[in-house]
């Protein structure tokens, strides 16, 4: 009878909603330090809205997904930039399978809104050769100020969007719809 879920703050190792047929609507807000990875199992649902800052979720399943919100909080690793101890932190091949799988997942959804640090994360895969898949996405609203870092992700997605009709470019600051800019593609 589950239609929406909301859950904030969960340490869990895995979400598995396989067994609710009427759940559609799935909001994560992921803020712990917890050490586990989560797996998400969720087949029925169409809308995800994730805010994580952990880094440590797994979308296994979400083949019905129509529309995603994905605010993640990936923070570079600093050895990629410095000389730090990179036993302390993911490695570069982590990251670049995490991303690849993140876009498998979402290559069929039809509204896709990202932020700043998603795009910077798609870029650092982008330079290392991850592979994009081809996907779906006819709207395509990027919640960021255009930053160099963020310029390969945010190509790469419009590439690999052969089906878009609308960008939306949203400051991440205002909430309100009135700032935003609409592009029309035709």
């Amino acid at each position: 009878m589950l239609e929406s879920l909301t859950l904030q703050s969960c340490i869990l190792s895995c979400l598995d909603l396989s067994e609710s047929p009427g759940l559609r609507r799935l909001d994560l807000e992921f803020f712990n330090s917890s050490p586990r990875k989560c797996h998400i199992v969720a087949p029925h649902i169409s809308y995800l809205r994730m805010i994580d800052s952990t880094q440590k979720y797994s979308l296994v399943d979400v083949s019905s997904l129509i529309e995603a919100n994905i605010d993640t909080i990936y923070f570079l690793p600093r050895f990629w930039c410095t000389q730090d101890d990179p036993s302390k932190y993911p490695s570069k091949d982590d990251y670049q399978v995490m991303m690849q799988t993140m876009l498998e997942n979402l290559q069929n959804v039809e509204k896709l809104t990202v932020v700043l640090n998603f795009l910077q994360m798609l870029s650092v895969a982008e330079f290392h050769g991850v592979p994009f898949p081809t996907l779906k996405v006819k709207t395509l609203t990027l919640k960021t100020t255009i930053l160099q870092s963020a310029v390969p992700g945010i190509a790469k997605l419009l590439q690999n969007s052969p089906e878009l009709t609308n960008i939306i470019l949203g400051n991440p600051l205002k909430r309100n719809k009135k700032n935003n800019i609409v592009v029309i593609l035709i």
